[in-house]
């Protein structure tokens, strides 16, 4: 009676503990992460196996799962899938499998998943994904197959199908699977489009022409394969012919308004401004309430440098109440250009949530700094460190009061921010160049150089701390041979950069080769028309008799800058 009592006690508390487990173990399955996906399994399509044995075995999976031994749940699961034709169990032991990067083991639970499942296109699809892990071109093209045979057409399977191929990051597995499908389905569209993207991210241009053409044959208002040939063509050097042809297809389907923001974008990459500014109205004109493609356009209006236009279509994006903090940040960003500081402020002040957040929140805090209201800049700044433990960000915050501090030439309260970050901080570049540039400003010499030796010691490659600490020495007048040194090294890493191009015409000058001299700073200055190079290659051309033009070259300066105190110096120093 006894062992009877505890037999049926047994059985009872397994009945129980599974029941709640298979009816929604929500709170308590493995780390968390899997707890959304609690079992709520039906045993009773198994009859072959005891009821209480079934749920035994599940029970011993969930506990394995919970302390993390994946690969013992996930072999269980896998066990207790061929012993019930409840797919929920094999999807179970696929799942844990994945998360415990058991790939054998998660093949053969998608393929149990499968069988049971046929309707269910995620098996598919998971396991076309373990096998393209694993390079089985064979066992990928036969899973993606199942899931196109059995979804509501071929079309949207083979959609499925190109659309995860291009996800996965072995693209030449990827390109040899959907090859295979191509073959399967040759009359398919979608399928030699596929074969077309994987093909030109290989970089084999003309097979992908030759694809996406053939994809065109079968589908020729397709929208992506026509925006996909224009590309290859221009990838291919064929720009003229590039947009000839997405011109030749806006005019056959006049309404498409992919193809026809696809062709905007090709003028604009062609700097063809005038025309596809014509392009923007047309697509205004056929989508006034489009916003998506209102969007598009105003992002293009701004790459055009069409800012007018930009402005027009960014705000009735936020009539239409759609892309409201992105159109904002836009907005934003055009009236900072202009200086329109109280809207720029305005509106980026709207923008709630997006990849812009945080940047609108400095860049509004800096523009309260840069009108003399730098206490409230520095408390917002301030107080976003707070509120923001990564690192990155508050290493981008720490720069960002830095900066602004600096820029209002306060550079006490600028170095003493950098050193705070620098505290928590002590390798990180940006903040070291920042300091440094801060200590020059105090003329803390030592500390500059000390600093800009770290920089280049971390990052031996870093041109710019190469060329600032070479044009330091330069302008001291001191150890000019180390100098020369540094900025042979700046100019091999970035020839065409002006501000080192400018620090060796400097060098030279002050070396005494003034014709060198001069070649380089008039380089610099045809580079860059900025007041610092305009100081230097007008105190050489006057050193060396042109006054006349150097006159010119100072007062071109002034018109970038006409408050640049060194510019100013040096033309007081030598004009009387």
């Amino acid at each position: 009676m006894t062992q009877h009592l505890l037999i049926r006690g047994r059985q009872l508390l397994i009945a129980s503990v599974a029941s709640a487990l298979l009816a929604g173990l929500t709170a308590c399955s493995v780390n968390d992460r899997l707890s959304n996906e609690g079992l709520q399994a039906r045993t009773a399509a198994a009859p072959s196996l005891p009821e209480s044995e079934l749920m035994f075995e599940i029970m011993a999976a969930e506990l394995a799962g919970r302390r993390g031994m994946l690969d013992v749940a996930a072999d269980n699961y896998l066990s207790a899938s061929r012993k019930t034709s409840d797919a929920r169990v094999a999807e179970r032991a696929t799942k844990l499998a994945i998360f415990g990067r058991n790939w054998k083991q998660a093949r053969d639970a998608a393929t149990r998943w499968s069988e049971l499942a046929p309707d269910d296109l995620e098996s598919y699809q998971i396991l076309a994904q373990i096998h393209l892990n694993q390079g089985d071109v064979a066992g990928a093209t036969e899973a993606f197959n199942g899931l196109i045979l059995n979804s509501e057409s071929v079309d949207v399977g083979m959609k499925t199908a190109v659309s995860t191929l291009l996800q996965d990051t072995n693209s030449r597995v990827s390109l040899a699977v959907a090859d295979e499908l191509a073959q399967l389905y040759p009359d398919n569209a979608v399928a030699h489009f596929g074969v077309a993207r994987l093909q030109l991210g290989n970089g084999d241009k003309t097979s992908a022409l030759n694809a996406v053409e053939r994809s065109l044959s079968l589908d020729a208002s397709s929208s992506d394969a026509t925006l996909l040939k224009g590309q290859i063509l221009w990838d291919l050097g064929r720009a003229s012919e590039a947009y000839g042809y997405v011109r030749s297809r806006v005019q056959a389907y006049p309404d498409n308004l992919i193809m026809r923001l696809g062709l905007a974008r090709m003028l604009v990459q062609a700097e063809l401004y005038d025309e596809a500014s014509r392009e923007f109205d047309g697509i205004a004109e056929l989508a006034p309430n489009n916003a998506n493609a209102l969007f598009s356009l105003g992002l293009l209006a701004l790459e055009s440098r069409r800012t007018d236009a930009a402005l027009r279509y960014l705000e009735r994006v936020i009539e239409l109440g759609q892309y409201q903090s992105d159109a904002h940040y836009y907005i934003a960003r055009i009236a900072d250009n202009r200086h329109d500081y109280e809207k720029a402020v305005f509106h980026y002040e709207q923008v709630s949530d997006g990849d812009n957040v945080l940047d609108a929140q400095i860049r509004a805090a800096q523009i309260y700094g840069a009108i003399g209201q730098l206490d409230v800049g520095k408390q917002r700044l301030q107080r976003l460190r707070m509120v923001n433990t990564d690192p990155s960000v508050h290493i981008r915050l720490t720069l960002a009061e830095g900066r602004m501090l600096r820029d209002a030439a306060a550079y006490e309260e600028s170095l003493a921010v950098f050193k705070e970050g620098l505290a928590r901080f002590p390798d990180n570049v940006e903040l070291l160049y920042a300091h440094a540039l801060t200590a020059e400003h105090l003329d803390l010499d030592e500390e500059f150089e000390r600093d800009l030796r770290k920089v280049i010691e971390l990052e031996p490659d870093n041109a710019h701390a190469l060329n600032a600490l070479g044009y330091f020495l330069v302008d001291r007048g001191k150890r000019l041979d180390e100098a020369e040194k540094y900025l042979t090294q700046a100019i091999a890493l970035l020839p065409e950069d002006p501000a080192i191009i400018d620090s060796l015409g400097w060098l030279n000058y002050r070396k005494g080769n003034y014709d060198e001299a001069l070649v380089l700073l008039r380089k610099a200055f045809g580079k860059l028309l900025d007041p610092e190079i305009a100081a230097h290659l007008g105190e050489v051309l006057w050193v060396t008799g042109d006054e006349k033009s150097a006159t010119e070259i100072w007062n071109k300066g002034l018109e970038v800058t006409p408050d640049d105190g060194l510019l100013r110096g040096v033309m007081e120093r030598y004009i009387q």
